[in-house]
């Protein structure tokens, strides 16, 4: 059973023939009671304290217990947030590597292509020259041999009186024009003056022949 301060002033002892002196008892037990009293005092003060640092440890633990969950959290979500930015990095640089493969397998083929058309071109080029070239030595053979049976024909009768000659600028202008001469450059074309064959750059240097009406004219 506790005893509280006021049980102990409060207390009564029975009295005996030789017993102690009353007011040193009375005093005794007041000191007793007073010393009881600040105790008690102190007791429920600590006890108060260890009550809120309780209450104050509760709550800091629940803080700790929050922000480890929210660095768990924050944890996770940059771990999540790495792996996602590799991840797309990744597909981007897949996606990159496809179009540079794509790219450069259309850059091949274009160039495999415009290498066979010029190569083409250029055969096309030859036999033309070729053809064009016998086209002209024929009808330079035929001129000749016509020359010739002209040469070898009867003297025709003595002709009538001249008339006087009439100015033609037009044909004045044909005969001095140089790309009528320059026709007869193409006897031979894609060839050397020692009768090689000429080269592809030599050939590129050549003059270009168009054909207008029925006239060839020579650039």
């Amino acid at each position: 059973m506790s005893v509280t301060p006021l049980d102990i002033l409060h207390k009564d002892f029975r009295r005996s023939l030789r017993g102690y002196r009353e007011r040193e008892v009375q005093e005794f037990l007041r000191q007793i009671a007073e010393t009881l009293e600040q105790a008690l005092t102190t007791s429920a003060e600590l006890r108060e304290k260890v009550q809120s640092l309780e209450r104050r440890l509760l709550h800091y633990e629940k803080i700790e217990e929050t922000m480890q969950n929210a660095l768990v959290l924050a944890q996770k979500s940059a771990e999540d947030t790495r792996r996602g930015s590799q991840k797309q990095a990744e597909v981007i640089l897949a996606d990159a590597e496809q179009k540079r493969q794509q790219v450069l397998s259309d850059a091949q083929s274009r160039g495999a292509e415009v290498e066979r058309e010029y190569s083409e071109l250029r055969q096309q080029r030859r036999r033309f020259e070729m053809e064009f070239r016998v086209l002209l030595q024929s009808h330079l053979r035929m001129l000749e041999d016509g020359t010739d049976r002209a040469a070898e024909a009867p003297p025709l009768p003595p002709p009538e009186a001249p008339q006087p000659p009439v100015d033609s600028p037009e044909l004045d202008a044909q005969t001095e024009d140089p790309r009528h001469q320059s026709i007869l450059d193409w006897t031979r074309l894609g060839h050397r003056e020692d009768g090689a064959a000429a080269t592809d750059e030599e050939e590129d240097e050549l003059p270009t022949l168009n054909l207008r009406g029925d006239r060839a004219l020579v650039q």
